[in-house]
């Protein structure tokens, strides 16, 4: 048994959601550095879908729980990990680390800058809204570190707290699989298939890319949209308006299923709104990369999982409103043999070699330290 190097408390209250990305990436940080440390987790037992309108509630408990919890432990605890919600999470370490002499390393851990967000989206700042975004943005100064998945969310950061944030990326373990789920959703080997899997929110436009897709006149290109969200709603409104043949919609696949469902595609789609890029970072194009399939981001060639395609040669990037240039991404793929093959591969060897959880072990260890 490894020596115990430091007591962590890790603060989410919905790391057991399934079918959750920022859920997974926190348990799986858990068990990360639970390998070398001691770590609790602590989470509700609830599901915040389920229970709507128990949400404020449970929060302001979930807080209270957190903060009586730190306390009455602050001598055993080296570090506090807080993630994003609720609103005040990022102030729970605060009086810890005071009561600690400032030995105690309390963390704002941040992967969606969801306040932040709404005010970039909407014209007025609703009132709420403001008021949330003062707390976030309080947190992130209080902290003693911040960690960010990607430079663009450092300067952002930057920007809103003058904290110098930690950028620590996503990671993926290597998710290549040879079984696909191409005869199950009636597809033919032979076809080119695109696919977006997921949540499509207000953050994640799609009308271009439905548009595109319909405007390329090739039996044997097809997008699978495997989703969720107000997005994907438009996105059938909008085939059905148009009659377009070569958009698809499924259900979400069982969690064990992700990875045939991720095998089906040559090329997958991952979309961020310009307008929230330095908010968070898409972790759709790293699970295509995980997965040895080639990515076509639709967003700002500024935003970290743009950098990382390019870097990385396992893909392109262009607007979310630029219906030729996606339009002509496509043809270039369905012409050119090989090309989504070849990026594919690409992009598993950089998650490989530069994102996995090994790698991604030792940063965070470094920035406890």
């Amino acid at each position: 048994m490894p020596n115990l190097k430091q007591k962590i408390l890790i603060l989410y209250p919905y790391a057991y959601e399934e079918r959750d990305a920022v859920s997974a990436m926190v348990r799986e940080l858990t068990a990360m550095l639970g390998e070398r440390n001691s770590v609790d987790l602590l989470a509700l037992k609830v599901d915040r879908k389920l229970r709507p309108r128990r949400k404020t509630l449970d929060q302001w408990i979930y807080l209270a729980k957190a903060l009586g919890y730190s306390v009455a432990r602050f001598r055993d605890i080296d570090a506090i990990i807080a993630i994003d919600v609720p609103t005040g999470v990022r102030l729970v370490g605060v009086l810890p680390r005071i009561l600690s002499g400032n030995r105690i390393i309390n963390v704002s851990w941040v992967l969606d800058m969801y306040s932040t967000q709404v005010s970039r989206l909407q014209a007025g700042l609703l009132p709420r809204n403001r008021v949330i975004e003062f707390w976030d943005n309080l947190g992130l100064r209080a902290s003693s570190h911040v960690v960010v998945l990607g430079q663009c969310m450092a300067e952002a950061v930057k920007r809103i707290s003058g904290q110098d944030a930690i950028v620590i990326p996503i990671w993926k373990e290597p998710s290549v699989t040879g079984e696909n789920l191409r005869e199950r959703f009636g597809l033919r080997n032979d076809q080119f298939v695109l696919i977006y899997a997921g949540t499509a929110g207000s953050n994640h436009p799609m009308a271009a890319l439905i548009e595109a897709v319909g405007s390329v006149e090739n039996d044997n290109a097809v997008l699978l949209i495997a989703g969720r969200g107000s997005e994907v709603r438009k996105a059938r409104e909008a085939v059905k308006r148009a009659g377009f043949s070569n958009v698809q919609f499924v259900d979400l696949v069982e969690d064990y299923e992700v990875p045939a469902l991720h095998a089906t595609a040559d090329l997958h789609v991952a979309i961020l709104d310009e307008r929230v890029t330095g908010t968070c970072v898409p972790s759709k194009a790293y699970s295509a990369m995980a997965a040895g399939r080639a990515c076509l981001f639709l967003g700002s060639d500024k935003s970290q999982a743009a950098l990382d395609i390019a870097a990385a040669d396992a893909g392109t990037t262009v607007g979310t409103s630029d219906v030729r240039a996606i339009a002509d991404e496509l043809k270039t793929y369905i012409s050119t043999p090989g090309l989504a093959a070849r990026r594919g591969r690409n992009g598993a060897q950089f998650i490989s070699e530069q994102r996995s959880l090994a790698v991604s072990t030792t940063r965070w260890e470094k920035a406890l330290s």
